[in-house]
């Protein structure tokens, strides 16, 4: 499931290799290559606008009846920039504040929100709100965009339910994008499962001097840039197939605590195919379900995901989300492995095309929203 502030990653030089903290070199027979740290790679666009701010406070309410007026809810808070609709790691907190029945006491029962069409039931205590949704509840095919957050029913305890035309209901707004990966270090591998497209949500502002992240990259392993391999800028502009085939890691310079990154896959691209040689040595690889209707149920071994052509004594391997080693190690969609092979093998990767479809509520993410490189 999906969200916002986008930004673009512009080239950057050469970065040097290394694995990322935290992760130990595979055993196999090709030599880890070693290198100093990348150097910084700026990103550029439009300033990020963040998390929303702190809910305002609401003064004390009694529970004195009044009378003429609608049912309400005065506050409606989503609280995140962007959520994935595919795939999200985080639970989404949702806050409601001066929730009131027709006769205007305080609420108790349920409250329902609607998202690109997708609604959630949350409890009311005391005309109050405070819920976690799952993001990825939102079908997997709705396009990424800006979607309202709206109230669509009220139901009161031990009252008959009212619906969303006689409740005057503040509404909110939140960026689908469709995978969201979180940073916890100054360095994160993530891998995409389908082709993506060129705009890039983030939880943080590197515009803003204030803003503890200084510079941010999307970057790639480029294994085959000899000797000892190279970090590289450029993820956006490869073809599909072969943004399915690498792993990626964000690179953040700053006060790292835990920041979002949102990526939008490419809508309604062609299908694409690749055949990507594996010469002997360290690969940074992304997990290939090679079927979108696979793609939020992937599970593999390394050496199911590599293909028909190296097996678990060819490889050794090292899946840094989980600390998992060997070829057994098991990968899901999103996962992006180090892997080191002794002998030259191809893999082939389908990048199919991803269908979406624009729910009601929902502005679709277009060129002219995005940042450019």
């Amino acid at each position: 499931m999906l969200l916002t502030v986008v930004v673009c990653l512009v080239a950057a030089g050469a970065l040097g290799a290394s694995l990322p903290a935290g992760s130990h070199t595979p055993s196999a027979a090709a030599e880890t290559p070693t290198a100093s740290p990348p150097p910084s790679a700026t990103l550029a666009g439009v300033p990020a606008t963040g998390p929303p701010g702190t809910l305002s406070t609401q003064p004390t309410a009694d529970r004195q009846q009044t009378t003429g007026t609608p049912a309400a809810v005065e506050t409606l808070q989503v609280d995140a920039a962007f959520v994935g609709v595919v795939h999200d790691p985080d639970p989404v907190s949702v806050h409601a504040t001066g929730v009131r029945t027709a006769d205007g006491l305080l609420a108790d029962g349920e409250l329902t929100i609607t998202i690109a069409e997708e609604p959630f039931t949350l409890p009311v205590t005391d005309g109050t709100v405070e819920a976690t949704i799952d993001p990825t509840r939102i079908p997997d095919a709705t396009a990424a965009g800006t979607a309202t957050v709206s109230v669509t029913a009220m139901t009161p305890a031990d009252a008959d339910p009212i619906d969303a035309a006689a409740i005057d209901a503040d509404t909110a707004s939140v960026e689908l994008v469709h995978q969201v990966a979180v940073v916890t270090d100054t360095q994160t591998t993530i891998a995409t499962p389908l082709a993506l497209a060129e705009g890039i949500a983030t939880s943080f502002n590197v515009t803003d001097p204030a803003d503890p992240i200084e510079s941010a990259a999307l970057v790639r392993y480029a294994a085959d840039a000899r000797p000892g391999g190279t970090y590289e800028t450029g993820v956006l502009d490869l073809d599909g197939a072969r943004q399915v085939h690498e792993g990626f890691t964000v690179q953040l310079e700053g006060t790292v605590e835990r920041e979002r990154i949102g990526l939008r896959y490419a809508e309604n691209a062609p299908d694409a195919v690749g055949i990507h040689t594996l010469d002997p040595g360290l690969h940074l690889l992304g997990a290939a379900p090679n079927d979108r209707a696979a793609v939020t149920g992937y599970e593999a071994t390394v050496t199911e995901d590599l293909g028909d052509e190296l097996t678990t004594d060819d490889v050794g391997a090292v899946v840094p989300a989980t600390g998992a080693t060997g070829g057994d190690a098991t990968v899901t969609a999103t996962d992006a492995y180090w892997v080191a092979t002794v002998r030259s093998a191809d893999r082939v990767v389908f990048s199919p095309a991803f269908q979406t479809t624009v729910p009601d509520g929902v502005e679709p993410y277009t060129m002219s929203s995005a940042a450019r490189r």
